[in-house]
């Protein structure tokens, strides 16, 4: 009576819907889950041109998939220190350097290095959603775990010891 429609919808994508309306073409999300979401708002809003593009751009990329887990390696402190102060998630780092002082090793140090890379992929699987797991592969321990939480390190323990085997020093994983 007052003139008024009241639209029950979720917001998020409603300000793409009214720049399709206004400018006949927007830039899609990069997401298949953020454009199926696009989709259902353009559908209820009978925007049929927008429903298309959404359609097209699913059918297109039906065969790239997107990654269950992603665990980023990082190349930098820089980047780590970034990553970590940056996420609302505890974070754990796998930090794994074979190559140094390979030829030092105990013998069962290849396994023991092998069981915790496992360990950690078996972790980031079970918990990527509610912890960041990040694996670096440039730092100068050979197998080091850091724990963190708010953005500063909690705590750390390193895989490996020094052995003093006969006529040699060894490192044990």
């Amino acid at each position: 009576s007052l003139g008024w429609i009241l639209i029950d919808r979720c917001g998020k994508h409603f300000g793409t819907i009214l720049n399709y309306l206004r400018d006949g073409a927007v830039p899609l999300p990069e997401s298949r889950r953020e454009i199926e979401e696009l989709l259902a708002e353009a559908k209820y809003y009978l925007v049929q041109g927008l429903v298309d593009e959404c359609q097209a751009a699913l059918q297109q990329n039906k065969d790239v998939y997107e990654p269950f887990c992603k665990v980023p390696v990082i190349t930098s402190s820089k980047e780590e220190q970034k990553l970590i102060a940056t996420s609302n998630k505890p974070a754990v780092k796998l930090l794994y350097n074979r190559s140094n002082n390979k030829y030092s090793y105990t013998s069962n140090s290849d396994d023991n290095m092998l069981k915790n890379i496992e360990l950690f992929d078996k972790l980031s699987l079970r918990f990527n959603g509610r912890v960041l797991f990040i694996k670096d592969v440039i730092g100068d321990e050979i197998c080091c775990w850091s724990f963190y939480g708010q953005g500063r390190k909690i705590a750390e323990v390193c895989c490996t010891s020094i052995v003093y085997a006969t006529e040699k020093k060894q490192t044990k994983v």
